[in-house]
């Protein structure tokens, strides 16, 4: 199991949002499509704005939330899934969630054309592999 720092993120600076973007946006196609899956609900984006959007929708539930990375699992030669776990104080409460996640990086060549960001990790890989 390959252990990568948590990542910490103040929803409220926006300052996540930011560096997600800075990393993804050289690699991005122009057909970017993200989707964020939380049970219930699930919201789809569109292009590199789309994804900062729903992310930033993401981090405002949230009054605090880090990410922890555990592992990376290649599914073909053209999808990534990115095993991690969130922990987080969601917004009105004081109790801290922790909550195994799973995020999908699909490419096409050496363009990231697919981001999918799953609260159900079994949800992530079966959709990495459809």
């Amino acid at each position: 199991l390959r252990r990568r720092e948590a990542f910490g993120a103040d929803p409220g600076a926006g300052a996540a949002g930011d560096r997600l973007i800075e990393v993804i946006r050289p690699g991005a196609g122009p057909e970017l499509r993200s989707r964020l899956s939380g049970g219930a609900i699930t919201t789809e984006y569109a292009g590199i704005e789309g994804l900062r959007r729903g992310w930033d929708d993401f981090l405002r539930s949230f009054e605090s939330v880090r990410i922890q990375f555990e592992d990376i699992i290649e599914v073909g030669d053209a999808v990534v899934v990115d095993l991690v776990t969130v922990i987080g104080v969601p917004r009105g409460t004081e109790l801290e969630v922790e909550q195994p996640a799973a995020a999908i990086f699909e490419f096409d060549g050496e363009r990231l054309v697919r981001v999918e960001l799953h609260l159900d990790r079994d949800e992530a890989l079966r959709r990495a592999a459809g």
